[in-house]
């Protein structure tokens, strides 16, 4: 039996946490407006209390989802070490949500990879892969801060989505009103941030995933929690 951990205290953790587990019917009305069909149903696979609230990354993310990546494999693509998933979701017509959630500005950027030898030049190469297929400057080095998390984000999902033709989405949650954490009170704030940092990316507004990019912006009030 899993043992169960105390849910986190604070940031986007603990409002993903209590959304997953305490108020998917706010998560659900969220997130299915922006799905194509849609959906009835999701399963969430994570966070939840009754496993601990664990996060997954590398093949248990892909297990937890139970998915095969038969066209191309996870270990050709990306060593171990892979990105943790906030969540991961299943709806009832088999579409897979990968989610990263955000609870104040700065957690957009991220310090870059300290992998090295081999599994340096398979991130390299495989970012470099996602960039060609969304029309970005390879010359730009999603390696490195303030990139990195983002970058590592959409070349999963480019994996999932275009190379093993999953209907794989990834929901990026920016959460209003966390006063704790002094993150922003409007949906303006987060889409000003959001911008600029896509911009430096070198992403465009119509890249080839962004029907597949979700971002949705979730007032923390709607929790029934105070801060």
């Amino acid at each position: 039996m899993t043992r169960e951990r105390p849910m986190a205290k604070k940031g986007s953790k603990k409002w993903l946490q209590l959304a997953v587990n305490d108020y998917p019917d706010v998560l659900f009305d969220l997130v299915v407006p922006n799905l194509a069909p849609k959906p009835t149903r999701i399963s969430w696979r994570s966070p939840l209390r009754s496993d601990g609230f664990s996060e997954y990354r590398d093949k248990k993310f892909i297990d937890k989802l139970g998915l095969k990546l038969e066209d191309r494999p996870l270990k050709s693509f990306w060593p171990g070490g892979g990105p943790r998933w906030d969540a991961l979701g299943r709806t009832d017509i088999s579409q897979i949500l990968l989610v990263e959630a955000k609870a104040r500005v700065g957690e957009i950027k991220e310090q870059g990879t300290d992998a090295s030898g081999d599994s340096r030049e398979r991130i390299d190469c495989s970012l470099k892969e996602t960039q060609r297929f969304l029309g970005v400057d390879t010359t730009v080095d999603w390696s490195k801060y303030p990139h990195y998390q983002f970058a590592n984000r959409l070349a999963h999902l480019y994996l999932l989505s275009e190379k093993n033709c999953i209907d794989a989405y990834l929901l990026m949650i920016y959460f209003l009103n966390d006063e704790v954490m002094g993150g922003p009170d409007s949906i303006g704030q987060w889409e000003a941030a959001i911008r600029t940092h896509h911009e430096g990316m070198g992403l465009r507004q119509d890249h080839c995933l962004s029907d597949r990019v979700i971002n949705l912006y979730l007032d923390v009030r709607k929790l029934g929690k105070e801060n």
